[in-house]
């Protein structure tokens, strides 16, 4: 059958003689695994292992409805990584790091020595990750395509670094990452730089909110009182200053920020979903016919942090649909979603109105998410298909309400170290929405980084 772990504080963890497994997500998060000589991350092989499905038929479970919920929620998952449900790992045809010896060359500058072999195909590429985010990526020339040799430097943020260094074949299977960790002990106080966003007025003055303003300037005010920072640099975007030429130029703007800096994005306003379920913001310029035209892609807030230095990336979103959407689940009757006078922040969703728990929800609530993009955290105020609160018993939007109040009332400190984490802000933030929404509104992340937590107050 398996093996039931209690782990102490609600934490919980299942097992079985196959090696599937199911339980908390911050439990899983400390699980390593062994191969050879190497130990590698939870990360590594979760996708596979992670089948809750298998582990209740294990478990005699007789839940069948729960079963298929989960199941559902683990191939949603399994697409959303590019991985063919059922996928066992094979060792013997991954291509393979051989040997990663690391040297400090200066205080904070590491050199690597980096050997790969191909497997079954031949070698494509190599990527390497500090703590979550990329920090190097090279496509494999056909002369090492067989074997790879190569010398690599990097510079490294105060305390722990995290180093991940991955090669994939020309199949697009890639190898076990090998990890290797680095303790910077200069210990340097970070800068905060944070833009907020407002788009509140609008030339189609129908569409006007009453509080997006507000809540992008409360933020601002509420964070330069921070004592995590040694400074904290502002850039202010309202209304008619918000564009897609201004959210360019905001690459001058960050580019003062270093590796040991903070960088934080907020923004309220309006959400939009078009129909191919891509993410826009719309700007006073917007023409709600067709609000793609003239507002600003989520996309281009995603490129902006891969081209930055900082390795803690933060942004929040207070507008409807910020959630990442699940593609395959809506029904299709073509009724658009309505604003209600200072209720919600909605526009609309193309053509559409999608269920309200969908498989992508409910996987990133079991699953948690082992994509390595720019290495951001994207915390959104509401959930794909839902709408996000705004109104006078505020004085706020809901989402921002709830992250003001979890930061200046350290309503957030759940260890009462009079600090408050990201992971902390995160869990009250959540929960608080949820409850004052009477279940409404339920805020997610679009990108999760699992590797850094920091602090924000």
């Amino acid at each position: 059958m398996g093996q039931l772990a209690n782990a102490g504080d609600d934490n919980f963890f299942l097992i079985t003689q196959d090696l599937h497994y199911m339980g908390s997500k911050e439990f899983i998060k400390n699980i390593r695994f062994k191969y050879e000589s190497e130990i590698f991350s939870f990360d590594q092989f979760d996708a596979y292992l992670n089948q809750p499905h298998k582990v209740l038929k294990a478990f005699m479970c007789t839940d069948t409805t729960l079963i298929k919920a989960y199941e559902t929620a683990y191939l949603k998952r399994m697409k959303v990584l590019g991985l063919k449900p059922g996928t066992k790992i094979n060792f013997a045809v991954l291509p393979t790091i051989q040997t990663v010896q690391m040297k400090e060359i200066k205080p904070g500058w590491l050199n690597f020595s980096v050997s790969a072999n191909k497997g079954q195909y031949k070698l494509s590429g190599l990527r390497v990750y500090n703590n979550g985010t990329q920090v190097y990526s090279e496509v494999v020339k056909n002369d090492q395509s067989s074997r790879l040799d190569l010398q690599l430097s990097f510079e490294t943020s105060s305390g722990i670094n995290r180093f991940e260094f991955v090669v994939k074949d020309e199949m697009g299977i890639e190898s076990p990452h090998i990890t290797r960790f680095y303790n910077n002990t200069n210990m340097v106080k970070p800068d905060l730089y944070l833009v907020v966003i407002a788009s509140e007025k609008f030339k189609n003055k129908d569409f006007d909110l009453a509080y997006a303003y507000k809540d992008a300037n409360d933020v601002a005010n509420t964070m330069v009182d921070s004592k995590s920072f040694k400074n904290v640099q502002v850039k202010k975007l309202f209304n008619q200053s918000f564009s897609s030429d201004s959210v360019t130029a905001l690459n001058k703007f960050f580019g003062k920020a270093g590796i040991n800096d903070v960088v934080m994005i907020f923004f309220a306003g309006h959400g939009y979903l078009d129909s191919d379920l891509s993410y826009y913001f719309p700007t006073y310029y917007t023409d709600f016919s067709d609000p793609k035209i003239n507002s600003v892609a989520y996309k281009s807030f995603e490129s902006l942090f891969k081209q930055m230095k900082p390795i803690r990336k933060l942004m929040f979103i207070d507008a409807c649909f910020s959630g990442e959407v699940d593609e395959d689940v809506y029904n299709g009757d073509d009724k658009k979603s309505k604003e209600g006078a200072d209720t919600t922040r909605s526009v609309r969703v193309s053509g559409t109105v999608f269920a309200q728990s969908t498989a992508l929800e409910m996987s990133k609530t079991v699953f948690s998410d082992l994509r390595q993009n720019s290495g951001a955290t994207i915390i959104s105020s509401a959930g794909g298909t839902e709408a996000a609160f705004e109104g006078e018993k505020w004085n706020n939007g809901l989402f921002t309400h709830c992250l003001l109040k979890g930061l200046k009332n350290l309503k957030a400190d759940q260890n009462a170290d009079h600090k408050i984490m990201l992971s902390e802000l995160q869990k009250f933030v959540s929960e608080e929405v949820y409850k004052l929404s009477e279940g409404k509104q339920m805020p997610t992340y679009r990108m999760e980084n699992m590797v850094l937590d920091y602090e924000l107050w």
